[in-house]
């Protein structure tokens, strides 16, 4: 991709903050997550960064190894990881390993077919986020008050850690609480990442957002991993 070409297409990135994705979030909880992730990117104009599952996750581990005290501490070769069905392991280290979900690597979840709406793998985002370490501000790079998408007019407080519960938002409150981050677009800098800083749970799209959505759920299997015949599911 030429640099203009990305400048433009990655203006906006939509992901969640460090510790939303944990490894007490069940495999439903997660398809979830990237479901609701979906919708804020496209309510936002954005690019939707698909989290990476936690490696200590119980279904990103093999069966025999999911007795293991959590966090897993882990090691190589890891063996003890569904790299079969589930997950692909990457990170800078093991004490920093994630896990990509295999049923994210779709084209359907990934392309930007007539610019509409599309996906950013959790190993490019950690590619991007190294990149600006070397290139751009620190204050990209992690969530401020400046970068994280506002659910209400008021603070929210921050979720306890470990938090498996969404936090419920309109469609129109998510618009008119952030309508100068949606309205944001090339005059940003490239990568500049919103951040998530919850779950959440987007209710009532509409027009032509909601259209756009079921466009992509038509195209990414993961947004109706739900209604896939389970010999589909079973792939990862």
């Amino acid at each position: 991709m030429q640099d203009d070409q990305a400048r433009s297409t990655l203006a906006k990135v939509v992901a969640y903050a460090p510790g939303v994705i944990h490894y007490q979030l069940s495999k439903e909880q997660y398809l979830r997550a990237v479901e609701q992730l979906a919708r804020v990117a496209v309510a936002l104009g954005a690019v939707a960064a698909w989290p990476a599952v936690d490696c200590s996750s119980d279904w990103a581990l093999t069966l025999a190894s999911q007795h293991l005290s959590r966090p897993v501490r882990h090691s190589i070769p890891w063996t003890h990881i569904n790299t079969s069905y589930a997950v692909h392991p990457f990170g800078d280290s093991l004490d920093a390993l994630q896990c990509e979900w295999t049923g994210l690597m779709h084209a359907g979840c990934l392309s930007n077919f007539n610019s509409r709406a599309r996906g950013l793998l959790a190993v490019e985002m950690h590619h991007m986020l190294n990149r600006q370490l070397r290139h751009e501000p620190e204050e990209l790079r992690r969530p401020t008050q400046a970068n994280t998408v506002r659910l209400k007019r008021e603070p929210s407080s921050p979720p306890a850690p470990f938090n498996t519960r969404a936090q419920t938002v309109s469609f129109e409150a998510l618009l008119s609480v952030n309508a100068e981050l949606a309205l944001q677009g090339r005059k940003l800098a490239y990568g500049n990442t919103l951040w998530l800083d919850r779950l959440v749970e987007v209710e009532g799209m509409r027009g032509g957002a909601a259209a756009e959505y079921d466009t992509w759920a038509q195209r990414c299997p993961a947004l109706r991993y739900d209604v896939l015949p389970a010999a589909d599911r079973k792939q990862w």
